[in-house]
């Protein structure tokens, strides 16, 4: 009895010893609690296993974080089977560490990891970056306040859209410079600062850097890859912050285009009088008010191309092409005008031009003119999280790969969608036995 008590214990404690575990690796800037919800998802719907999630001083490196993750593997004393899971620049430690020749887990899945680099490093470190938030900060906020403060300086009276201009400069200093250099980018701590990095990490991950040389892994791996519906650049920082952000620039951009219309109309309308002094500073009011409107107007135009500038930031444009269209038009014959007055006799100017009285214009005066027109059209922007498109997070030697869509880069490890794919996955062995973590998909 004695003997077969000690021999539960001795299996009792291997089992313990060589439990099945899950290591999680975090990406940029990111922290251990970014799987929280995910494993205790896989936790509700999977046998017991043991897991890491620490924190990572991920802006040093790919060979820091490996160094870090190789400690707490050797804490955790692994000597069952496990499963890494890395998301984003995580993801690329993982490959580096299976590219040792005694990795510390026996298979790997990635998610949004930067398996072919990414275009975003490179415009960080190039200065494109920081020229596109500069940029908009200038056309959103700084070149309309100037504009508007000129209009205040001819007429101190002046209130028209005071309230809708304040609400709308209230959201693009909360979203634009704050909202993306502070909360989603965090490019001072986590990318050394928008004018080009020191630190290895965005050195690492930049197109055909070092995370795109990495040998391919060898053991069972699969690949996660997500994207983003439109606009990319607003939804990806409202998943962070937690606000309809693309809401709040669409209603900012129509703001500004009613503001816009508003202070035209107003310069459009004002008239110098000789008799009335108060409207002898028509003119300079009506120059500062079109200066303000063409500030507005040109804020609202940035808002509207800023996606596609920030697909060319990330790499997800693939160009165009211009599409010629040959068009019939009818060119009057005649001599141009803008009264009657300016026609000859037995003339009429209509649509400003001289036809004879009676004469139907389209007819006798005049011809027929094929011209040819050409438009820009642009492609559709490949798929992206918003920060990585979707074929970078794509491992080419996986041994299945899935794609989840409606996910940002921030909801990687936190959205449902991507913990059922987790538990499927790991649901049984039909990808490789090692994935059989006895999961109820």
């Amino acid at each position: 009895m004695k003997q077969l008590m000690i021999a539960l214990v001795v299996l009792y404690c291997s089992s313990l010893f060589s439990q099945a575990q899950i290591h999680c690796v975090h990406g940029l800037g990111g922290n251990g609690g970014k799987f929280d919800a995910m494993l205790e998802e896989l936790g509700n719907v999977c046998d017991d296993f043991a897991s890491t999630q620490a924190d990572y001083t991920s802006e040093e490196g790919m060979v820091v974080q490996s160094s870090e993750v190789i400690a707490v593997m050797h804490e955790a004393n692994v000597s069952g089977k496990s499963v890494a899971i890395g998301v984003s620049f995580g993801g690329v430690v993982l490959r580096l560490l299976a590219s040792g020749n005694a990795p510390l887990f026996d298979a790997m899945i990635t998610i949004g990891a930067q398996h072919l680099g990414t275009k975003l490093a490179n415009s960080t470190l190039n200065g494109d970056m920081e020229r596109y938030l500069e940029g908009g900060c200038e056309a959103l906020l700084a070149k309309p306040a100037r504009a508007r403060y000129l209009v205040e300086l001819v007429d101190g009276d002046f209130a028209l859209g005071q309230t809708t201009f304040a609400a709308a400069q209230a959201i693009g200093y909360s979203v634009l410079c704050d909202g993306l250099f502070e909360v989603v980018l965090v490019l001072n701590r986590i990318l050394g600062g928008v004018t080009g990095s020191e630190f290895l990490t965005i050195k690492d991950i930049r197109l055909n850097g070092p995370a795109a040389n990495l040998p391919l892994p060898t053991m069972p791996t699969v690949s996660i890859s997500t994207h983003v519906e439109s606009p990319v650049h607003w939804n990806l920082i409202g998943d962070e912050t937690g606000t309809d952000v693309a809401g709040k620039m669409e209603s900012m951009r129509s703001n500004y285009v009613a503001l816009a219309d508003a202070n035209a109309a107003l310069a459009a309308s004002l008239i110098t009088q000789w008799w009335n002094p108060s409207s002898w500073n028509a003119p300079l009011y009506r120059i500062a008010l079109l200066h303000y409107s063409r500030a507005l107007e040109q804020g609202a135009s940035w808002i509207a191309g800023s996606e596609d500038a920030w697909n060319v930031l990330i790499g997800a444009d693939t160009g165009g092409q211009w599409e010629y269209h040959s068009v019939e038009v009818i060119i009057p014959m005649g001599e141009p005008c803008f009264s009657d007055g300016e026609c000859g006799l037995g003339q009429s100017c209509i649509n400003q031009w001289c036809v004879e009285d009676g004469a139907n214009p389209c007819d006798s005066n005049t011809e027929t003119q094929t011209v040819t027109t050409k438009k820009w059209v642009a492609n559709p922007p490949i798929p992206s999280d918003g920060l990585v498109i979707a074929p970078s997070q794509v491992l080419q030697s996986a041994d299945a790969h899935y794609h989840v869509s409606g996910v940002s880069h921030w909801q990687q490890s936190r959205d449902p969608k991507v913990h059922a794919v987790l538990s499927s996955i790991l649901s049984d062995g039909s990808i490789h036995p090692v994935f059989n973590y006895a999961c109820q998909d």
